[in-house]
């Protein structure tokens, strides 16, 4: 049951004691940063998981979070862009529900179809190019250590995975996403709506990676084509080691 603890002491264990300078504030301040986008990504690509459905559109949506937000941060201010970031982010997962719930498309073909059209999107709008941006004061403020070896960036990722657990575990809806994963059947002829919560869950995968990528690109002041290209497998390893069942 707690296995993930295990591996995780264990693995910190063994490079502690093989690599040098592992166990250094700034190394540790490092490793905390680097996975704060897929620990994001994560929570909400877990949900999606529960229900016994799959989006591996995840890297793409990271992608056209962080494009949106530099993109149109000049427009809209940054409170702006991240709005709409998380909104397209919404809007994609919608698109993979939809589908997967009314259309009667299996997960996997849908958010692979997404994936790819999201991420021809983002080289058509880019044109393949780097977006960049002159003001890097929310950058370097999401960056700044605060509190040991905490960044502000990382307390939100922390935040929202704390929000996701109490949803999942706390809150009716939650269970029912448990319910559905568990038997779709069961859970219908229980008068849970089965479609309206696997929607919630792909919009709230898509929200979150959408997020990820905004706050990944304003802490880099850039957003390349490939932001979130390696986004996806990590995602999936993460959440596997991390308990969930791939069969809902």
């Amino acid at each position: 049951r707690h296995r993930i603890y295990v591996m995780l002491i264990a693995v910190f264990g063994l490079l502690a004691l093989i690599a040098p300078n592992f166990t250094t504030t700034n190394n540790v301040i490092s490793i905390l940063k680097a996975t704060s986008l897929y620990a994001l990504v994560a929570a909400g690509f877990t949900v999606v998981m529960i229900c016994g459905q799959l989006d591996l559109s995840v890297g793409s949506v990271v992608t056209l979070g962080g494009l949106v937000t530099i993109g149109l941060q000049a427009h809209v201010g940054w409170t702006g862009s991240i709005l709409l970031a998380a909104v397209a982010g919404m809007l994609v997962g919608a698109v993979n529900g939809l589908l997967v719930t009314k259309a009667k498309v299996n997960s996997f073909i849908v958010t692979l179809g997404t994936m790819i059209i999201v991420q021809g999107l983002v080289f058509r709008i880019s044109g393949g190019r780097t977006l960049t941006i002159d003001d890097f004061s929310l950058g370097m403020l999401l960056e700044k250590t605060i509190l040991g070896i905490l960044s502000p960036r990382v307390l939100l990722t922390l935040l929202a995975i704390l929000g996701v657990e109490l949803i999942l575990q706390r809150t009716s809806p939650g269970r029912t996403f448990y319910m559905i994963g568990g038997n779709r059947d069961t859970a219908w002829h229980a008068g849970l709506a089965v479609d309206g919560m696997t929607i919630v869950a792909f919009m709230l995968s898509g929200l979150l990676a959408g997020l990820g990528g905004a706050l990944f690109a304003i802490t880099i002041n850039s957003a390349p084509p490939t932001l979130g290209a390696n986004t996806l497998m990590i995602v999936v390893a993460a959440v596997i080691i991390g308990g969930t069942s791939m069969a809902g």
